[in-house]
């Protein structure tokens, strides 16, 4: 990453710190729009941010900090990328969420970032991730699952 670019990405990040986040402006920021009877809304689960609309779940995030992240580099990215408005959410988003693994500060705190192994585990299974989170929050920012070492 450019330093332009990330001080550029700290400048949009900086507004959102103290908004209120709503469905609405993260549906806009990935290019989705509801119909006339739908309305988007986003709900926290644990520390996760799911996006939903009246009928399905169109999105998520592993914390607030990985959701402005990626608010604030779209609108960075609408002056950088010529088109990047027609890209469409399933463009748009494993952009974004790549983009948070370069990410040097937490986008939350301003602290530092920490790049580690963990185990996640859900009802039924348990695998090895590499995480990038925020040293001081906790926040998740990006993770991918590790290949298993049989």
């Amino acid at each position: 990453m450019t330093d332009e670019f990330e001080a550029d990405w700290t400048a949009a990040t900086d507004p959102l710190l103290d908004s209120d986040i709503t469905g609405e402006l993260v549906a806009e920021t990935f290019g989705m729009e509801a119909d006339t009877h739908e309305a988007f809304e986003l709900i926290e689960q644990d520390e996760a941010q799911i996006l939903q609309s009246d009928s399905e779940w169109v999105g998520q995030w592993p914390s607030r900090a990985a959701l402005i992240a990626d608010i604030a580099a779209s609108r960075v990215l609408q002056s950088w990328v010529p088109g990047w408005n027609s890209f469409d959410a399933e463009e748009r988003g494993p952009i974004l969420n790549s983009l948070r693994i370069f990410l040097e500060t937490c986008p939350t705190t301003g602290g530092d970032i920490q790049l580690g192994e963990e185990v996640v585990e859900s009802c039924c299974s348990s695998h090895r991730v590499i995480a990038v989170s925020c040293e001081e929050s906790g926040e998740r920012l990006f993770e991918h699952p590790l290949p298993d070492s049989e």
